[in-house]
């Protein structure tokens, strides 16, 4: 009637307890939807709809397009490690908010408009303290015991309590701790045994109670001769010199200094009545310590870095060298978040020893054969390179600008020729004029009479020449491809034009009376503008960019068929940009002046006469090309 009491109340406070987990929780949610209601006021963001379908994407990117579609100020607790798979349709986004906090066991404190998200620590665990399972039947008077390292104070303790009769222990092993299972056996028998099951001695004293001590050195040798006698000989393990193995509830505990091999596994397998085969006797010796393990982990430890591996098949535990037919394994290991295009490059030569390795393409993973520790091993390094490979946008501007002025001018005058018998030319833009005699004659008869000087006239074959002009240009050319590529990989961009000149080829077909003949043939000339660029993400969102660009342009051709003349302007740089962030590179400029000039001698470097006495040209032409990139990664 005891125990069934201390059973209900076990499970009445068991229940009391996951009310209050509840109702803790609850409170929680009902002040988070309380906060959020009084916030609707002044952010109205929180009462929109909203529509969202995500999967396997992280909370901090999933709040933080809720945050910026309506609005709102969140913040997330960058430990957070939570992948987001919903839908939600026609939602208020406060529920949303509500949603989350629950099913992920979120918190929301609010610091003005911001609202911070964070995860609930976690509720310490109180420690649970076994009791001994003592159970005493009144009625026969039968002592049951399940002892599991339990302390003898406590034991004894209660046996005492429930059975009434008492049960003393010395003080130096009332702290020991004691292991039994017992069922059904008179009391004073169920004391016995469990005391000699842990080396110590029982004594019934003649005041009807039981004290119990520690053994003495000849009563352990007599109790381990009978044991030995009674197993046939099983604890002979025992004796193996640098060899000690305890067996506790399936879990082992083996020391072993400079043992060989094959002892250490044959007498544990006999101490575990474990069945083995062993296809090729394992050699060397080894020290080790092994805590608390279990027989296939104890099995796996020993021939760790060893060239013996072991299969467990149908009970039996199959043990030999790791190049062995029956012991190979084979095992398919799919690739969650890359390729396993060239995988194996990447892969040391040391962990592809011993393994037979296929690429399956159609499924993205690798065949692997070969022993099972050494797959095991290769399985490791897989799963630690089998990383999500960002993706980075680029966002690249091409800026061609091109500026060119022309500035011509002079008198010319001549004598003889093709005679201007009129005045003609133009007045704007520019001046470009040709005077016949009868005007300039007129011009001369203008002048005359003031001072001095008579010009006279000039014959009727002269005539002169003006010209003032100035042509000044700006042409800007810009293109806005954008690229894609994996982290590592390169994005080539190639704009062109393509140009043709004709090849004539004469040949002369036979000997006595030769026939030429002529073939013609168009061949292309390129002239492009190309850019290469190879991204490589690093962990903290800074990209390296490898950037090569190559640009190229026609020029006049020095006769009507001959190939067209081409200039190449190319530039290669690394630079480190900010995941968002633009940059500029340019400077690669073309600059050309032109001066030519002709009139008399001396005059003509006069300034001011050298443009009445002459003629000057001036051509100016610059280009410039600019590039402006800007990297996006993508997860």
């Amino acid at each position: 009637m005891r125990t069934n009491n201390i059973i209900l109340m076990t499970v009445f406070g068991f229940l009391m307890s996951i009310l209050a987990l509840q109702a803790n929780g609850q409170n929680r949610i009902d002040t988070l939807r309380n906060t959020l209601d009084s916030l609707s006021a002044e952010f109205p963001g929180l009462e929109e709809k909203v529509e969202f379908s995500v999967s396997g994407a992280t909370i901090h990117e999933f709040l933080r397009g809720i945050a910026e579609n309506h609005d709102l100020n969140i913040s997330v607790d960058q430990n957070l490690d939570i992948r987001v798979s919903n839908n939600f349709n026609n939602a208020v986004v406060k529920d949303v908010l509500i949603f989350l906090s629950e099913k992920y066991r979120l918190d929301a404190d609010v610091y003005g408009s911001i609202l911070a998200f964070r995860q609930l620590p976690e509720k310490e665990k109180k420690p649970v303290i076994r009791e001994p399972d003592v159970n005493f039947n009144n009625l026969n008077s039968f002592l049951s015991l399940d002892l599991k390292n339990d302390t003898l104070a406590k034991v004894i303790r209660k046996i005492t309590d429930q059975s009434g009769l008492n049960v003393l222990a010395d003080p130096a092993v009332k702290d020991r701790r004691v292991n039994a299972f017992i069922k059904n056996r008179p009391f004073e028998n169920a004391i016995i045994m469990m005391a000699e099951s842990n080396d110590l001695k029982v004594e019934k004293k003649a005041d009807n109670y039981f004290f119990i001590t520690e053994k003495g050195q000849e009563e352990n040798e007599r109790t381990a001769q009978q044991n030995t006698d009674e197993r046939g000989g099983r604890e002979e393990i025992e004796l193996v010199k640098g060899l000690e193995i305890e067996l506790e509830d399936d879990r082992l505990t083996v020391v072993a200094n400079e043992v060989e091999l094959k002892t250490i596994l044959d007498k544990v397998s006999q101490k575990c009545e474990a069945r083995y085969f062993l296809y090729t006797e394992p050699k060397g010796k080894i020290s080790t310590y092994i805590d608390n393990v279990t027989y296939e982990d104890f099995v796996e430890y020993l021939l760790h870095g060893t060239e013996y591996t072991f299969k467990f098949t149908e009970g039996v535990y199959l043990i030999g060298k790791r190049d062995h037919e029956i012991l190979r394994t084979t095992e398919l290991v799919r690739l969650q978040n890359r390729t396993i295009e060239s995988i194996l490059d990447f892969v040391p030569q040391e962990l592809k020893k011993g393994v037979d390795i296929k690429e399956f393409t159609e499924l993205n993973g690798l065949i692997l054969s070969g022993s099972r520790p050494n797959i095991r091993e290769l399985k490791t390094f897989l799963a630690s390179v089998d990383q999500v490979v960002p993706v980075v946008k680029i966002e690249v501007m091409i800026v061609d600008v091109t500026r060119n002025s022309t500035l011509q001018g002079g008198v010319d005058l001549r004598l003889g020729g093709d005679v201007v018998q009129q005045t003609s030319g133009k007045l704007s833009p520019g001046i470009d004029m040709e005077l016949s005699s009868t005007t300039i004659n007129q011009l001369i008869n203008s002048f005359n009479g003031f001072g001095f000087v008579n010009l006279g006239k000039v014959t009727p074959n002269f005539y002169a020449s003006i010209q003032a002009l100035e042509a000044n240009g700006v042409l800007k050319m810009r293109s806005t491809p954008m690229l894609a590529t994996l982290n590592g990989h390169e994005a080539d961009l190639k704009i062109g034009n393509t140009e043709y000149y004709l090849e004539v080829q004469n040949d002369l077909v036979g000997t006595q009376n030769p026939v030429q003949q002529q073939s013609q043939t168009y061949k292309a000339v390129n002239a492009d503008l190309s850019l290469n660029i190879k991204p490589i993400v690093s962990s903290d969102d800074n990209v390296t960019l490898e950037i090569e660009v190559q640009q190229s342009d026609f020029t006049a051709r020095i006769s009507e068929t001959a190939p067209p003349g081409k200039v190449t302007r190319n530039f290669k740089s690394y630079i480190r940009v900010r995941n968002g962030e633009m940059i500029m590179l340019g400077g690669l400029e073309e600059k050309s002046v032109e001066r030519s000039g002709s009139g008399l001698p001396f005059l003509s470097k006069v300034p001011v006469l050298k443009w009445i006495f002459g003629k000057q040209s001036k051509n100016n032409n610059k280009t410039r090309l600019n590039i402006f990139i800007r990297p996006r990664v993508i997860y």
